[in-house]
């Protein structure tokens, strides 16, 4: 076995502690490339990540990589791993007791399986634990230890055998004799040593693990052993154990330091009992916590809690077994419990309490992993903005109950269903977002790893059988009554309960700084064969997590290292200090600022009645909002449709939108909203969020809304609110154009505040706003070759046409030059087909949109507004063949264009019909040829004239967008009928509970302005088709 073996198997850190005199092998040429490919980087930046990150030079790389197999200076090093190398080797065992092979008989690639269990048989043997565990109990943990095994193997071994089969080695004449022949294979020694000399890393890899699995159950067994007497006087066993157990299930969790995970132990007598391999202190301290809470409370509400028994190092839990309710009114005490439960779990500051952290026992709902509790997060600085509304806010949102994890947040993801791992939801049946795999044409020589999308099960955390009807806003009451009542006494009683906390002092908690769930799935890729044979190519895979996040140096290279061991990374601290631990050393000091105690007497000090209205108003619009056939954003506000109370009802939404802003200490100068917002810029997720500087749902769009409502109606609140709603986005700018990168679009990006000041600016005739805004605009010219968006919302196209307004209105030239400059990234950044000219989707594998607001039709839409002012002929052949690529879309049936990522034929401005006419009919406008308007153009009215009555009212995908679209359609199609159709649809609907979104777009202001374009359209511009100012009165 030559060094270069190990060696490949080493970490950096590992090889640069090695003799400089060893003779090293360069990595191939094409290894750079593939490597920035691998972290989506360019080349400086590479290399800033490897000085950062690893502390080395991409050009020392070279001398890291491999070594010259006739080197013998390099010491092998003398580990565990290392050692099970050398045995599997030069003495690989394949012989093996009859009861076991039959067992691994049944699993795919089962010969090289023999050995490596031969491994874990030997070192599990030299405990004498043998007499605890009956012989299906051993049976079963060699079977557990073997699929973890093949887990780890099987992309290699398919791959290998795909080898062998293309080069003729397979003799079988049927598909199974294949598979049956590369097993044989399989049993050869002089095989099994190619495979260790082609993929170090793997079976590095596969000794750790086994090394891991076997430190954990000879743990388990010696702990069990020993606490027996203790497990039995706290009842966590019964008195009748005597000693033997019938089965133990060791991925009951996530593997953490060094293979250890949650276990479940059945006794031979078939009590139940959980193994945590953990410190439960925390889990001691919050059960004595309840009990202080049931015996202050006189009320029916019950918290229950879990026996414990910690022993520092680990500890021993109860089994909670799922357990549903027995009749209604149990079923309403569940969700009052519930409630209560998120008011405790709210002082405490927890956070990641998803569904499978909560057990529905009859009408209790038990938590089960309390690392979470007293959580904060990494703080950059002190100050987050230089607007101290945005801060208050942001503020506000971490620490409320939103950032917990029990209540509804609800995603959507594939074929546009709906996703949710809260604490509270059924994941009965939901797609699970991203791609799983599975195995396909087992024990064949055509066996394949296949991507799919999975369901979800019924977890243990709904008290209702599977088949029962349910809905969770039934039971809002029960779960804000239980939140009440706790609170109130959290509020009543603030220096007992600060007395009670106190207790959690020098109390060791986990810190989650990451989602897992992109752990997970960067182990999961790892374990591709390309990453297994250098582990410098693993642990380059592994800096990806940089990419995610901006991270703490000693922190990513902790998580790094913990997931070159195959351990998903865990991090500690105290709750009394502002430090950071794994679970071998102190990381980092101060890195919180603050202590997690610190934090939790402030949020005492801080309860009130108004907090708790604010915190019952999130609790209800998360119910509300989230789940299912809740989706009726906009319903309509008015009680009539005439002019004479109209204004009168717009102005009741703008104050509804003013008194639902954040109230704080500085909200005579600065306002800002938390509502349910576009969850970055794709418009089909929402998250309850701090309004930002969008014109879609932030702040901008909502200034808009105040200052056409001033110019209708004179009324001075409506100009200082305006002022007031763009204070933090002018306070805030300076700093965003200190980042590296920013979204330039016209609705999501930097191009919002630009169209905001300069219609604030006509408006209101302030030309100190028209200097902010140009002042923008100047700073907008260095981002735009970094665009990749190129869309009207977030990209170059979105800005294109809110700088030719700015050039339209001011005719400087530095703004045309801007201007050109836009317009040249988007033609050159087109893609040429045999369809026609598309643009590219970043980050997506689907087709590129169509459309105004994402798609094709936006982007020519900008096109043809440069041409206006510049005409060009490849700028006319170029918005040609993309209205061609378009129609490739067209179903003469639907009268409609088909949007691949929705898979349907829609009816809005954003996508769909109603859009791509509004392009179509400016991009006819500015090219001076209405001959370049194609059949579908006319045959498209169709689908908005006989389509479903729609109960949304928004501007993006609502009947005020359509409404606003057929007043620009109206020198093309006879629109009347269609416009008195909406307008004697709109109705009164209960505005506080139905509108939790503030912006323009889908929000309330969108309402209001929507009401106000309608009832008075010569004074108000379009701003779905991104008009200019106008100071028109309405009679002009």
């Amino acid at each position: 076995m030559e060094n270069n073996t190990f060696f490949k198997a080493l970490t950096l850190d590992e090889r640069i502690e090695l003799s400089d005199s060893t003779k090293h092998i360069s990595p191939i040429k094409q290894a750079y490339p593939y490597w920035r490919k691998l972290l989506e980087v360019e080349r400086q930046e590479f290399n800033d990540i490897l000085e950062k990150y690893l502390n080395i030079h991409s050009d020392d790389l070279d001398k890291l990589y491999e070594i010259e197999d006739t080197d013998d200076s390099m010491l092998i090093p003398n580990t565990i791993w290392s050692s099970d190398l050398k045995k599997l080797y030069y003495n690989a065992n394949y012989s093996i007791n009859k009861n076991v092979l039959e067992n691994l008989e049944t699993k795919l690639f089962y010969p090289i399986l023999i050995p490596i269990i031969n491994l874990f048989i030997d070192k599990f043997e030299e405990y004498p634990f043998n007499y605890m565990i009956n012989e299906n109990c051993y049976l079963e943990l060699i079977n557990q230890i073997a699929d973890e095994v093949l887990q780890i193997f099987i992309k290699t071994l398919i791959l290998e055998l795909n080898l062998e089969k293309k080069s003729g080695k397979l003799k079988g004449k049927t598909s199974e004799e294949g598979y049956n022949e590369f097993c044989k294979k399989l049993y050869e020694q002089k095989y099994l040593c190619e495979l260790i000399d082609e993929y170090p890393v793997l079976f590095k890899l596969i000794s750790d693990k086994v090394e891991g699995f076997t430190k954990l159950v000879t743990t388990i067994l010696f702990a069990l052993k020993n606490d027996t007497n203790e497990l039995k006087k706290s009842m966590l066993i019964s008195s009748e154990f005597d000693g033997k157990i019938n089965n133990l299930i060791t991925n009951a969790g996530d593997t953490h330091n060094g293979g250890f995970s949650v276990s479940i132990i059945e006794l031979d007598n078939s009590d139940k009992i959980i193994f945590k391999p953990r410190d439960l202190n925390i889990d001691t301290k919050f059960n004595d916590f309840l009990h202080w809470i049931n015996n202050q409370t006189d009320s029916d509400i019950y918290l229950k809690d879990v026996t414990i028994l910690n022993k520092e190092s680990y500890g021993w839990s109860e089994f909670i077994e799922h357990q549903t309710v027995n009749d209604s009114n149990e079923l309403h005490n569940f969700y009052n419990n519930l409630g209560a439960m998120l008011a405790v779990l709210y002082i405490l500051n927890a956070t990641d309490f998803h569904y499978e952290n909560l057990i529905a026992y009859q009408q209790y709902p038990v938590l089960i992993d309390l690392e979470s509790l007293i959580h904060h997060s990494v703080e950059k600085n002190d100050k987050l903005t230089e607007s101290n509304a945005i801060n208050e806010a942001a503020d506000f949102l971490k620490y409320s109950v939103l950032s917990i994890g029990i209540l509804p947040h609800r995603k959507i993801s594939i074929n546009n269903q709906t996703f949710d791992i809260s604490g509270i939801n059924n994941t009965e049946n939901q797609v699970i977002p991203f791609e799983n795999e599975k195995i396909e044409n087992h024990y064949t020589d055509n066996i394949k790893i296949s991507k799919f999308y999975g369901k979800m099960r019924q977890a243990a955390n709904t008290p209702y059988k599977s088949n029962e009807e349910f809905k969770i806003e039934s039971f809002m009451g029960d779960i804000t009554d239980g939140f009440k009542k706790i609170y109130t006494m959290f509020l009543n009683n603030k220096n007992l309960v600060k007395k009670e906390l106190d207790k959690f002092k020098n109390v060791k908690v986990r810190k989650i700084l990451r989602d897992t769930m992109n752990y997970s799935r960067l182990m999961k890729l790892s374990l591709h064969p390309d990453f297994l044979r250098n582990q410098i190519d693993r642990e380059l895979l592994f800096l990806r997590l940089e990419k995610q996040e901006k991270s703490n140096k000693k922190i990513l290279q902790s998580e790094i290292q913990q997931m070159i061991m195959g351990d998903i990374p865990t991090f500690y601290s105290y709750t009394d200090k502002p430090d950071i631990y794994t679970h071998k050393e102190k990381l980092e000091k101060r890195i919180f600022g603050v202590s997690g105690l610190d934090i939790i007497n402030k949020k005492i000090d801080n309860l009130s009645f108004n907090d708790l209205k604010n915190q019952t108003h999130l609790i209800e619009s998360m119910i509300l909002e989230y789940l299912p056939n809740q989706n009726k954003k906009l319903n309509s506000i008015v009680k009539s449709t005439d002019e004479k109370n109209v204004l009168e009802q717009i102005e009741q939404i703008a104050d509804l939108i003013l008194n639902s802003s954040l109230q704080h200490e500085y909200s005579d100068k600065e306002l800002i909203w938390i509502g349910l917002n576009m969850d970055g810029i794709n418009e089909e997720n929402w998250k309850f969020s701090v309004s930002d500087l969008s014109l879609y749902d932030g702040n901008t769009g909502i200034a808009l809304f105040f200052a056409y409502l001033w110019k209708v109606t004179n009324n001075e609140k409506y100009k200082i609110a305006a002022y007031k709603t763009i204070k933090p986005i002018l306070l805030i700018m300076e700093d965003l154009f200190e980042g590296e990168k920013l979204t330039i679009g016209a609705f999501e990006g930097v191009s919002s505040p630009i169209y905001a000041l300069h219609h604030l600016g006509k408006v209101f005739q302030d030309k100190g706003l028209i200097d902010k805004c140009f002042y923008f605009t100047k700073q907008l010219d260095r981002y735009i070759d970094l665009d990749r968006i190129f869309d009207i919302v977030g990209g170059s196209s979105g800005a294109l046409l809110v700088i030719l307004n700015l050039y339209e209105d001011f005719q400087e030239e530095w703004i045309f030059n801007i201007a050109e400059k836009l317009s040249k990234h988007i033609i050159n950044n087109a893609i040429q087909t045999k369809e026609g000219t598309h643009w590219p989707r970043i980050g997506e594998s689907s087709n590129p949109y169509i459309g105004f607001s994402h798609g094709v039709t936006g982007i020519l839409t900008a096109l043809s507004t440069y041409y206006y002012y510049k005409p060009q002929k490849n700028i006319y052949e170029l918005i040609k063949s993309g209205m061609q690529y378009e129609d490739s879309f067209f179903s003469v049936e639907n009268c409609n264009w088909y949007s691949s990522h929705l898979s349907s034929y829609p009816i809005a401005w954003c996508h769909g019909s109603p859009g791509i006419l509004l392009g179509r009919k400016i991009i006819s406008e500015n090219l001076e040829s209405p001959k370049i308007i194609h059949d579908s153009f006319l045959k498209s009215y169709n689908s908005i004239t006989h389509r479903e009555n729609n109960s949304n009212y928004s501007l993006c995908h609502g009947e005020l967008g359509l409404l606003d679209i057929l007043y620009n359609l109206q020198d093309f199609f006879e629109v009347g009928d269609q416009v008195n159709s909406i307008k004697e649809n709109l109705f009164l609907s209960d505005i506080e509970k139905q509108y939790k979104n503030y912006g323009l777009m889908t929000g309330l202001s969108g309402l209001g302005y929507g009401l106000l374009k309608m009832y008075f359209p010569n004074m108000i511009p379009s701003v779905i088709s991104l008009e200019k100012p106008n100071l028109y009165k309405e009679h002009e």
